[in-house]
């Protein structure tokens, strides 16, 4: 699995430490000590909870049943809720993305009261998720909602060793909201208990709903001590992994091998980021699981490979080759397909090489360049090129035009609105396609609060949105483009003048347009040179090979004169506005052509036709 000796080492210890694990025992969950005075199931008093019971699912019993396992990797976050709760009587609302594992803390603690752990005043209490659901089920009224809520109210103070959990607690909030709803009900009989000191509640909401629901209302905030949870580590979550790996192999009957789980966490914190970690991970794992359960019984590095592909649409190819194997021939590969700026593209690759030897730094972009040139000279196309080369796929190209950012307030487009209930076109682009190639065009257009923007994200590889969000830009290569020094490189081509001048005079506007700060942070600042008649030429039969290949499409074998094609070159090639010209000219010329003869069947599959000057007759008619 091409592993290096410390994956192997660590391979070697996972196995012999689940092998110890298997000559070991454990029986305390038979052995654990109930209350003299009731203790599980049963209260202080010795009273059943029959109501609660059937609306509840209880953690600690699960516990004692050895239904709920270790919680691996969290041990300080379940230490920091025993502390809340068993040194006050307040109230614990535990923030956290979806995914974070926030039910899972709380299953922790169950587990480990049910183990024996000293947590004060927490020992011997029942911890019970209360399903609100079932609070509102069968009945048939509000008054019978608010009847039998007391009544279960009535059965936790009594027995006096309940913790109530509820999850998504924003709920009773949001419903509180619309006067007829039934969540308005539950927030105004639980608030008594939630305010009191009798019982204790914990609760779990993620970030925007806490922020929506919640923090406005400063009175139910103030009922808890927030507990915020963020993702668990990539270490944690390997070690999350480990301990479920065994589980995924008895339940599908394969193997998995730990360069994968490692590839797992890898990928999946680096692709995925509509989820955290440990969840995300899981997932993969599991869905590739379930898929080599029915081929090769083997979850290897390459199945997670197009596992992670599949979810994220990033090419397997762009995941599974070394960034150094990308880069050896890469300039090669961008010459097929960009003409006539080979002195750029020598740039592009060398600065991608710096970057990559530097050693990268894992915090920033891959790699960012200023292209600088006049209009259709291959600027687009080179970011095109590069996104195919190096991501595998020309899709993976978000494209901007700054032109549109002009406005102070644009940034808010960029971002999202201040209110959150508008996502960031730029944020939210890079948050579901993480592995892509950003060009923005024209950026002497957009305002300077957006340059100060682009500036946190050139330095910092990422960008916070407006619901808080944090954007990774790490695994992007971002290239802006812009027209400044245009007129000074066109005098200066127009007068058969050096291509080392063009590049200084137009550094030398650059430079005088954006500020020192800005411009430092490019890998690479690369001025294009004006487009000649021999690239003219070779560009315009890369264009008339596209129109080959649509032919081909249709089972039409086309080929062009060579008059055709200086024709082409002669009324399309412009200095000042690049290949752009010649493109209109080819698409009213050859491809009208060639529509009109299909259309009047004139031509038919299976032909084989040589077009020449032929097709200027037919577009003039």
């Amino acid at each position: 699995y091409k592993s290096n000796i410390a994956t192997v080492s660590q391979t070697v210890k996972w196995i012999e430490d689940e092998r110890e694990k298997l000559r070991k025992l454990f029986f305390w969950q038979d052995d654990y000590t109930l209350s003299i005075m009731g203790g599980i199931g049963k209260g202080m008093t010795g009273r059943v909870t029959p109501l609660l019971d059937s609306v509840s699912e209880d953690f600690t019993k699960k516990a004692q049943k050895g239904w709920i396992k270790d919680i691996v990797g969290r041990k300080a976050e379940i230490a920091r809720l025993a502390e809340i709760l068993s040194g006050t009587n307040k109230n614990v609302l535990i923030i956290g993305e979806p995914g974070s594992g926030k039910t899972s803390i709380v299953k922790g603690l169950a587990f480990n009261i049910v183990r024996g752990i000293d947590f004060g005043d927490l020992k011997y209490k029942r911890i019970v998720r209360l399903e609100t659901g079932g609070l509102i089920a069968g009945a048939k009224s509000p008054g019978e909602i608010a009847d039998k809520i007391n009544k279960i109210m009535e059965e936790v103070e009594k027995s006096g060793d309940i913790v109530l959990f509820i999850d998504e607690i924003h709920t009773l909030i949001a419903g509180s909201n619309d006067e007829n709803g039934d969540g308005s009900n539950i927030f105004s009989l639980l608030q008594p208990h939630l305010e009191g000191t009798k019982v204790q509640f914990i609760g779990a909401t993620n970030i925007e709903n806490y922020r929506k629901h919640i923090e406005p209302n400063g009175s139910f905030a103030r009922m808890f001590e927030i507990m915020e949870l963020p993702q668990a580590s990539k270490d944690d979550t390997l070690e999350i992994l480990k301990f479920t790996a065994k589980y995924f192999e008895l339940d599908y009957g394969i193997t998995i091998t730990y360069p994968a789980l490692q590839k797992v966490v890898e990928l999946s914190e680096k692709l995925i980021h509509e989820r955290v970690l440990p969840d995300k991970a899981i997932d993969v794992i599991n869905r590739t699981a379930t898929r080599v359960a029915h081929s090769t019984k083997y979850l290897t590095v390459e199945e997670v490979s197009v596992e992670i592909s599949s979810l994220t649409h990033v090419p397997v190819s762009a995941l599974s080759e070394e960034e150094s194997t990308k880069l050896l021939n890469i300039e090669q590969a961008l010459k097929k397909r960009v003409i006539g700026q080979d002195e750029a593209l020598v740039q592009v690759g060398a600065a991608l090489k710096r970057a990559r030897v530097g050693i990268r730094n894992e915090n920033k972009p891959i790699a960012s360049f200023l292209f600088v040139g006049t209009t259709g000279v291959g600027k687009t196309e080179t970011a095109k090129a590069l996104a195919r080369e190096y991501f595998g796929d020309e899709k993976t190209m978000i494209r901007l035009d700054m032109s549109e950012y002009q406005q102070a307030d644009s940034i808010d487009r960029l971002i999202g609105s201040p209110d959150a209930k508008t996502k960031g076109i730029l944020t939210e682009a890079v948050r579901t396609k993480p592995f892509a190639l950003l060009l923005l065009d024209e950026i002497e257009k957009a305002n300077s609060n957006i340059l100060l923007t682009f500036l946190q994200v050139l330095d910092d590889g990422r960008l916070t949105d407006s619901t808080g969000r944090v954007i990774d830009f790490t695994n992007t290569i971002i290239i802006a483009t812009s027209n400044v020094g245009t007129r000074a490189i066109q005098e200066i081509s127009q007068r058969n003048g050096q291509f080392k001048e063009m590049q200084d005079t137009a550094m030398k506007e650059v430079r005088e347009k954006f500020a020192p700060e800005f411009l430092n942070r490019f890998n690479g600042i690369i001025v294009f040179k004006p487009l000649d008649i021999p690239s003219a030429t070779k560009i315009a039969d890369l264009m008339l090979n596209s129109v080959r290949k649509m032919a081909e499409a249709k089972g039409i074998k086309v080929t062009f004169k060579p008059e055709l094609i200086n024709e082409l070159v002669n009324k399309g090639y412009n200095p000042e506005w690049g290949a752009r010209p010649l493109a209109r000219v080819i698409e009213n010329s050859v491809e009208t052509y060639l529509a009109t003869k299909l259309l009047a069947n004139e031509i038919k599959q299976g032909d084989e036709i040589e077009l020449g000057l032929e097709v200027f007759a037919e577009a003039q008619n």
